[in-house]
């Protein structure tokens, strides 16, 4: 590793470290961005995030402190959505809560029997939310915020679906039960299926070239207002939901759906580098809206997965080369010392850093990204 992203990964990790109070919650008067000025929801869906992010920099310096501080973040969410399962069936939050157990069992291999029992009982709460009349085959857990919208019977965002995907894949990599590898299939047929008015069916937007925020004309989400869910593409679901999609066709048998998973995921890569791409090589978010050093390292990614799963021709290949190169630069001139407040650098206010919480998921997809700079450097000079 160069020593460049080494100092700005430590720089983001060692922040974590800072937050972290003694049962792995985020100490308000630690984060920044639990600030009121952030408006954060205190969700802590960016927790998982984080300790994904400090798994990886442990990986690479082996430093104990990293991985300790990964460990109790990962308590913490299974502990805190186990505080909650009885009173609050959110899907992304069993799918999240299956992911901080998985990576924790494998980091903690004397702890795995427990984190499966964790993995099974989520996966049971998970399933109360399987719904066979809907496209989406799991409900959210909730409705669209915006009224007037009659016909929803759930709120389907392709964000809240993906960190389910992405979930039961780890889940499934732990424990190889043939329940959550048909979870995982008949899930990702939602993400395959084209979006169709007044309808949960599919989320799938042919008119974009990826996944639509929701299937509804829903107003009520982070980061922007004014926009319709079933209207526009977002950066965390382009490459959030390629994440989910292409790892799980390590598992699924191959063949037409699998493929067809894999076709879907280079056209919304795609999208992001056609649509939301800057000439400093930086990323908007729902396009050439304002530039985010962590979708930035997102779109990076999403390069990445689609190469690691052999889904790029040559053709692709070079396609992408130029626009890896532009934002890998911008990524490494706008971290450590450099980077922005939030990350965050507005161009048209049409997106903004609030909440807070989603500031601190976005620091760990930079921590993963400038992880990977061996590999883009053989990428860019191949």
């Amino acid at each position: 590793m160069n020593k460049l992203p080494m100092e700005a990964m430590r720089s983001i990790c060692d922040e974590f470290v800072e937050w972290q109070g003694e049962n792995g919650i985020i100490l308000k008067e630690k984060c920044p961005y639990f600030s009121d000025d952030y408006k954060p929801l205190f969700r802590y869906m960016e927790v998982p995030f984080m300790g994904r992010a400090l798994y990886k920099f442990y990986d690479l310096t082996k430093e104990e402190k990293y991985k300790q501080t990964a460990d109790k973040y990962m308590l913490f969410y299974i502990n805190l959505i186990c505080d909650l399962i009885t009173s609050e069936k959110i899907a992304y939050k069993f799918g999240m809560a299956l992911e901080a157990a998985a990576l924790y069992a494998k980091y903690n291999p004397l702890k795995s029997i427990e984190m499966k029992v964790y993995i099974r009982l989520f996966a049971d709460w998970l399933r109360q939310l399987k719904d066979d009349k809907l496209g989406s085959y799991f409900r959210c857990g909730y409705l669209p915020g915006t009224k007037g919208i009659k016909l929803a019977t759930d709120v389907g965002f392709s964000d809240d679906l993906c960190h389910v995907g992405r979930g039961l894949v780890r889940a499934y990599e732990l424990l190889g039960d043939t329940d959550l590898l048909y979870d995982i299939k008949q899930l990702s047929i939602y993400f395959v299926t084209d979006q169709k008015a007044d309808t949960q069916d599919g989320i799938w937007n042919p008119a974009l070239g990826t996944w639509s925020l929701g299937p509804w004309p829903d107003k009520n989400f982070e980061h922007m207002s004014d926009t319709a869910a079933n209207e526009a593409g977002w950066v965390y679901s382009a490459y959030g939901v390629s994440e989910f999609l292409l790892d799980a066709t390590y598992h699924i048998e191959q063949g037409k759906h699998a493929d067809n998973l894999k076709k879907k995921c280079l056209l919304s890569i795609k999208w992001i580098y056609e649509n939301c791409y800057f000439d400093d090589g930086s990323v908007g978010m729902t396009g050439k809206d304002d530039k985010w050093v962590g979708l930035t390292a997102a779109a990076i990614m999403g390069i990445l997965k689609l190469y690691e799963h052999n889904t790029l021709s040559s053709e692709d290949l070079d396609y992408f080369k130029p626009f890896l190169e532009g934002s890998w630069k911008f990524l490494l001139n706008n971290t450590g010392n450099n980077m922005p407040e939030a990350g965050y650098i507005e161009v048209t206010g049409n997106t903004n850093p609030i909440p807070g919480d989603n500031v601190a998921w976005l620091l760990s997809w930079i921590v993963e990204c400038l992880a990977e700079q061996p590999i883009i450097d053989s990428i860019l000079k191949s």
